[in-house]
Formats: structure tokens, sequence, C-alpha cells
């Protein structure tokens, strides 16, 4: 889910403070869900902080921020790459499951 808000954030034409509201919950999601590690940690903190980067940084005219979210998106993405299981290993593992275990005398 994190993944589709993030990518559906970096496909709106503008950015503005309240479009990444539904990015910052599905990321509160993952670091209360323990799922996100320390670099993760820091993305959460940087997407929380968005709107606020935004706007400060908006009145500079420094578009920075708008990159936060395709960043967020590319963590996820690897997150997700990283904890799926290959398909050769999942066909071993059911495999396995069907072949009835040898009876013992």
């Amino acid at each position: 889910m994190a993944l589709f808000v993030a990518c559906s954030v970096c496909a709106v034409p503008y950015l503005l403070s309240y479009d990444t509201l539904a990015l910052t919950f599905a990321a509160l999601l993952l670091l209360a869900g323990g799922v996100v590690d320390v670099g993760g940690r820091r993305f959460v903190q940087l997407v929380y902080w968005l709107p606020i980067i935004q706007v400060g940084l908006g009145n500079l005219h420094v578009p920075g921020p708008a990159l936060i979210a395709p960043a967020f998106a590319i963590y996820a993405l690897m997150r997700l790459r990283a904890s799926a299981v290959s398909p050769a290993l999942a066909m071993s593992i059911t495999a396995d499951r069907r072949t009835p275990a040898p009876a013992r005398a």
C-alpha cells in the first residue's frame, strides 16, 4: 500500500502539502508495524515532515522536497524485492509439504 501511495504522489503534476497525507499515513503504518529498518525510519521521518519542508523550501523556490516521495517509493520497492521469496524456493517448499513422511515401525 505504501508503495502504491508513494507512486501516486510521484505522479501528480504538482505537489501540495495536503497531497502527502495518505503517504504519511502509510509510512507511519510501516513504522508502527516494525517493518522498516534504520534507513527506512529516516525515510518515514522525511515523509512525515515533508509538508513543512515543502512549505519552507517552497518559499525559497527550492524544488528538492518533491524528491522525497520517489525516494521513499524506491526504498519500498527495494524492501519488497528483498523480502520476496523466489519462485523456485516457493515450489520446493510446497513440494516438500506434499510429500508424506515415511512411516516408522
